[in-house]
């Protein structure tokens, strides 16, 4: 498949003046939750200029064909590039001691990089490569970022595997497990006095999720504590009437299933008479078959990596600037384009190549597990919805 290989790049020149967010990210980056990375691996190298590749797939081959239509692998991609645009110009009023150049660079959504791919990243000499990482090219992305030693990134990715054998490798996603020990967590202090349901799609991620809340002790200080598979073409009325015998947690980490999903919804709504409480993953927001009165009637909690905020004033800036550049509401992706950006900038400043140094545990939080591994997302975001509206319920970290 040919490609267009670059889209454009941009540079972002150190200029003088004050940024918006200054004052708030002077607390995040001098927090005192730090994790101390081995400097053998990170070690303090400060540069003059520093180089970013964007590798996303954003279609530019295809866009004049008369029968194209834009994926949601475009469609995401660009809304996480016009983040980072928001995100360069805020950093416009902002004195910096170095120089950014962003190259981006389009690649295939569902395939392996090409030659050509891989040479138009290394010519770069990419100090950070923030990409679109898959099953089909993650093996590329690890091997490139592994030979150049420059820290890869990926926005939307979260594999436990992947980050086996590269220290510079950082995924912004929440591990399967690390998402099932934090919810273990927020659960143990805000809600050990209710019968506590899971409600998973297999036997093996019921099994997970159990051993880990046992593990985190929640379970010691529960009323109850049960768990099931749920598949909607063997689960019946009765099943949920089992389910709603008392007022409970039940907790599900289905996604991606529309059957089991509505199931799960309407039967929970049609029988929930003691007030049955759900926490389910928050992209059941971003399903249009979902009914949000049915949401609201069960007073849902959703958990999720940190997205936009309307209430926090820090945010106000980006929603502006977004609106009045692109005419649109920003969205979850470009809002993970600005926070980003905003973030590595910060980080390059502060720490220079290799961010790892002492990350902090607050913007964009990160852990590392032991040995050569690299680092994710530690930490959720709770929301509740009441009457249609999204409340901020509070945060936890693994």
């Amino acid at each position: 498949m040919k490609k267009n290989l670059i889209l454009c790049s941009f540079i972002i020149i150190a200029l003088t003046g004050v940024n918006a967010n200054e004052r708030y990210f002077d607390y995040i980056l001098n927090s005192p939750d730090y994790f101390q990375a081995d400097d053998s691996l990170y070690p303090m190298v400060k540069k003059q200029t520093y180089h970013i590749v964007l590798a996303f797939p954003y279609e530019l081959g295809q866009i004049f064909n008369e029968d194209y239509r834009q994926s949601t692998f475009s469609r995401t991609s660009l809304d996480f590039y016009q983040g980072m645009i928001c995100a360069a110009e805020n950093f416009n009023n902002h004195s910096l001691p170095f120089k950014l150049n962003i190259h981006v660079v389009d690649i295939p959504a569902e395939d392996k990089l090409t030659e050509a791919n891989i040479s138009a990243i290394r010519q770069y000499e990419p100090d950070l490569i923030i990409c679109h990482l898959s099953n089909y090219n993650s093996d590329d992305f690890l091997k490139l970022s592994t030979s150049l030693k420059s820290t890869l990134i990926s926005p939307f990715y979260a594999d436990e595997n992947q980050l086996q054998n590269n220290p510079w490798f950082i995924t912004l996603k929440s591990s399967e497990k690390i998402t099932k020990s934090i919810i273990s967590k927020f659960i143990y202090k805000n809600y050990s006095s209710k019968n506590l349901i899971l409600l998973c799609h297999s036997a093996p991620q019921l099994d997970e999720f159990t051993m880990i809340i046992k593990k985190s002790g929640t379970v010691s200080k529960l009323k109850n504590f049960s768990g099931y598979v749920v598949n909607a073409s063997n689960w019946s009325s009765t099943e949920y009437t089992t389910l709603l015998e008392d007022s409970n947690l039940i907790v599900t980490d289905i996604q991606n299933d529309m059957v089991a999903i509505n199931s799960i919804l309407s039967n929970l709504t049609r029988q929930n008479g003691n007030h049955s409480q759900l926490m389910a993953p928050y992209s059941w927001l971003n399903y249009p078959a979902v009914d949000l009165n049915f949401l609201d009637l069960l007073n849902t909690i959703f958990y999720t990596e940190p997205v936009i905020n309307y209430s926090d004033s820090t945010n106000a800036d980006f929603i502006l600037t977004y609106r009045e550049k692109f005419n649109a509401e920003p969205g979850e992706f470009s809002f993970r384009g600005f926070k980003t950006l905003t973030y590595l900038i910060h980080s390059l400043e502060q720490k220079g190549k290799y961010i790892q140094r002492n990350s902090s545990n607050e913007m964009i939080p990160l852990i590392k597990d032991a040995g050569d591994k690299g680092f994710q997302n530690n930490r959720l975001d709770f929301y509740q919805i009441n009457e249609h509206q999204l409340i901020w319920i509070g945060s936890e970290k693994d």
